[in-house]
């Protein structure tokens, strides 16, 4: 019987070596070709905002609310007082589309009234609002 050889591993130098600078390169061109793409979908992002940006919404400031029978309403006359559920002083809420957006203070601009963003109500707290 003849003794089993052991296989031995051959190297074969035409297999291509490991070349960090081709990796740089291609990590660049990837990098380059994200870079284009992100590029592109912000232009394509602006185009579509541009086309609503004439679009009209109803901005509503809401002092406060208050529950009212029929024959409460009809006895106002001018003079009357309608005491809302909100303290003087206390944020105002702005209502675009009747969705509640931010919280305001109001201010005397030239003896007008106006109204001074203090927060912008985020997402999450729109969504809760909704339920």
């Amino acid at each position: 019987m003849a003794a089993e050889q052991p296989e031995t591993a051959v190297v074969n130098s035409a297999e291509p070596q490991l070349n960090t600078s081709q990796l740089i390169d291609e990590d660049f061109s990837l990098e380059q070709e994200m870079t284009t793409e992100s590029v592109q979908a912000n232009e394509q992002y602006e185009q579509n905002i541009d086309l609503i940006l004439d679009v009209g919404l109803d901005v509503v400031v809401e002092l406060g609310k208050i529950k009212m029978q029929i024959r409460e309403v009809l006895q106002l006359a001018p003079g009357s007082l309608i005491h809302l559920d909100r303290l003087a002083g206390e944020p105002v809420d702005v209502l675009v589309n009747d969705y509640p957006i931010a919280k305001g203070e109001v201010v005397l601009l030239d003896e007008a009234l106006g109204v001074r963003i203090t927060s912008i109500i985020t997402p999450i707290q729109r969504i809760q609002s909704l339920k």
